[in-house]
C-alpha cells in the first residue's frame, strides 16, 4: 500500500503499429500543453526506443497518489487516447507504477 503522500511514478511502454512511432512522437508534442498545465505532474517524458523502432517508454512522476489520479482522468490522457487510438499495436500499452526513491532529479 503507497502512503497517499509518496511521489508516485510510472514507466509506460508504448508499441506503435509497424512505421507509425512518429505518431506517437506527434501525439505527446500536441498534449505537452496540457501536461505543462498540470502542477501535480513534475517529470513526463517521452524516450524512444534503441533497439526497437516501434517502442517508445514514458517516464513519469507525480507529487503524490492525488496529482497521478488527476492525470489520469484529466485531459492529458483524454486527448493521448484520442490521438494514439489507431497508432498503437493490439497490446501495445503497457504500464507500470512505483515509488521513486531519492535519486538525482527527483
Amino acid at each position: 500500500m503507497t502512503d497517499s503522500t509518496q511521489k508516485v511514478s510510472a514507466v509506460v511502454k508504448l508499441v506503435a503499429k509497424a512505421g507509425r512511432r512518429d505518431e506517437i512522437v506527434q501525439a505527446f508534442a500536441d498534449a505537452r500543453p496540457l501536461v505543462d498545465a498540470e502542477p501535480g505532474t513534475e517529470h513526463y517524458s517521452l524516450h524512444l526506443d534503441q533497439g526497437d523502432g516501434d517502442v517508445a517508454w514514458v517516464v513519469e512522476v507525480y507529487a503524490d497518489q492525488a496529482a497521478f489520479e488527476a492525470h489520469s482522468g484529466g485531459a492529458v490522457i483524454a486527448s493521448l487516447m484520442g490521438a494514439l487510438g489507431d497508432s498503437l499495436a493490439e497490446g501495445g500499452f503497457e504500464m507500470h507504477l512505483a515509488t521513486p526513491t531519492p535519486s538525482k532529479g527527483i
